[in-house]
């Protein structure tokens, strides 16, 4: 029957286990505890009075070869008990070695029932973590399409309640920046546009600039040329003494002068209305320039506008909040903008 413990009590004695086989073998031979006392106190007790003493030595000698007998006795004897003790041994040994292995069987089925038990209870742990790991990732996939970049541990114990509502600011806070995010990248091909077309300006003035600019010195040239001319007639009027050719020279001198004065004019004239011209095509080209952006950012602040009419429910006074300065914020962005579009 097993004990309460649970370790069951031995089913039979070890058998032939010697009791006192070196003692009854001295005894078969006559070698006990007090025949060795005795030959050792006789030995003790014998004295040789010097070299002469014969006697004294012969009783010695014959104490000893009584002794050798008893002593090669004991030898055989002892041997024989040795060879019982090894074969005890020998079956202490194997059964030591049988009982061992029906122990060690049975440690080995606890064991195995104790490892699958454990193994059991780790997978069971296992499919937890791998479980919620599963959860949490597919909660933060779903924030990672709105650039969510906040704690995950806070993520992963968040009610569904909360997760709901963390998501749909992810979302609301992702719109926003999405829209800031395209304004400036509008903003951007605006100016690059305005850039390109004022490169080009600049290119198309310094051509005209240039052309007027030939212009320009071509009819100086002619000016310049109808100047000595005039200086030459002039010296010829001084230089004739005849007064009708002089006051012929001087009517042609004078004519000469106005007509210098009439192209001057004309040239002035024709100057002004090329730069009028000019500055209203420019205008004009500036104006049809802006018209497609101005539709774009129109249509854009009136999307803007919907949204901003239609904010997310949101719970958190904080979170309101701040979602009321922004759209306060974009509201004045918007109209700033729209007093430049007029």
């Amino acid at each position: 029957m097993p004990k309460e413990d649970g370790v069951p009590e031995p089913t039979q004695e070890l058998q032939d286990v010697p009791k006192d086989d070196i003692q009854t073998a001295l005894i078969k031979v006559n070698v006990t505890n007090q025949v060795l006392a005795r030959l050792k106190a006789e030995a003790e007790a014998f004295v040789i009075n010097g070299p002469d003493d014969k006697e004294g030595y012969e009783k010695v000698r014959r104490h000893r070869l009584d002794i050798v007998p008893l002593r090669t006795a004991t030898v055989s004897a002892m041997k024989g008990v040795r060879e019982e003790a090894l074969a005890f041994q020998r079956r202490v040994k194997t059964e030591e070695d049988r009982v061992v292995g029906e122990l060690q069987a049975a440690e080995a089925i606890d064991a195995a029932k104790e490892a699958k038990y454990l193994a059991d209870r780790q997978a069971i742990e296992d499919k937890k973590v791998a479980d919620e790991k599963a959860r949490v990732d597919g909660l933060l996939d779903q924030l990672k399409k709105f650039e969510w970049n906040g704690n995950p541990l806070e993520v992963a114990q968040d009610t569904p309640e909360r997760f709901s509502e963390r998501l749909k600011k992810a979302e609301s806070d992702f719109t926003i920046m999405e829209a800031g995010r395209k304004a400036e990248a509008d903003r951007k091909a605006r100016e690059e546009q305005e850039a390109r077309d004022l490169a080009k300006k600049n290119r198309l003035e310094s051509e005209r600039l240039d052309a007027q600019r030939r212009e320009q010195e071509a009819e100086q040239a002619k000016i310049d040329a109808q100047k000595l001319e005039l200086e030459a007639t002039q010296r010829r009027i001084k230089e004739d003494e005849d007064a009708k050719e002089k006051k012929r020279l001087e009517d042609e001198l004078a004519a000469k002068k106005a007509e210098l004065d009439r192209i001057a004019q004309e040239e002035q004239q024709k100057r002004d209305q090329a730069e009028k011209d000019r500055l209203a095509k420019e205008a004009s080209d500036r104006a049809a320039s802006l018209a497609p952006d101005k539709e774009k950012i129109s249509k854009w602040i009136t999307a803007i506008e919907a949204f901003l009419h239609a904010p997310p429910e949101i719970k958190d006074p904080e979170l309101l909040r701040e979602v009321k300065h922004l759209t306060a914020t974009i509201t004045n962005g918007i109209n700033l903008t729209k007093q430049v579009l007029k």
